[in-house]
Order: C-alpha cells, then structure tokens, then sequence
C-alpha cells in the first residue's frame, strides 16, 4: 500500500532530511519548506515514486500548481518489499490575503499505478 507517513511544515529542511523548527505559521515572501514520509511496496526490486502540489488560499483558489514539468522523480532499488522515501519541497507566497492555506501533495507510484493525496493546513500572516 502507498501512504504518507507524515507531512511536516518547516523553516528548513536540512540535507540529512532534518525538520528544523517545525511550525504552522509563516509569512509572505518566507519560504516554506516541507518534508514528506512516504511507505511505498517496491515492484520487480524497484520504488519509482513522483511528487507535484499545489497551494489553495483562504477562498479555496489555486494560487500555486505545479505544472507536470516541475515533477520530483524518485527512483530506487530495493530488496525488501516496502521503503520509506523521504521528500522535501518547498515554496514561496509572495502576496495575497492572510489565513489559512492549504498544501495538497500529490506523490504517485506509477510502477503499480497507485497515488495518494495529502493535504497540510498552514497559517500566512502579514
């Protein structure tokens, strides 16, 4: 089975896949980063996962997608039958109406043709 282990919303996410100074309230023009635990099964001795979002405001309008060209591709070899792939990401909001913003990631596994979604709320303040 894909899932997501967890989602987290960070000041930066370190090379070593570190989430430092998590936290739910950011800033215009900040960038925010974010580290994503995924469980994935492996096919023929491989995991090949992709990652895209995008970004809702308070009314619920994509102000950020990512188009299918800025995918992240993952590919690798295994032995066992699942791994956990950790992803990082981030983004900027450079203007637009302070509140709740919600970040929808989509990550695909398109070896066993399965995808999952998973939303993250965070706060953008003046």
């Amino acid at each position: 089975e894909l899932k997501v282990n967890f989602i987290k919303a960070c000041e930066l996410v370190s090379p070593d896949f570190e989430c430092i100074n998590e936290r739910t309230d950011f800033k215009f023009n900040e960038q925010i980063h974010f580290l994503i635990s995924v469980e994935s099964p492996s096919h023929n001795g491989k995991i090949n996962l992709v990652e895209n979002y995008e970004v809702k405001n308070p009314t619920k309008q994509v102000v950020l997608s990512a188009n299918p060209k800025d995918n992240f591709y993952f590919e690798k070899e295994v032995i066992t039958q699942s791994d956990t792939i950790l992803f990082k990401d981030f983004f900027v909001i450079n203007d637009g109406e302070s509140g709740e913003y919600v970040a929808n990631f989509i990550i695909q596994n398109p070896m066993i043709n399965k995808h999952v979604g998973v939303a993250k709320s965070i706060n953008i303040l003046n």
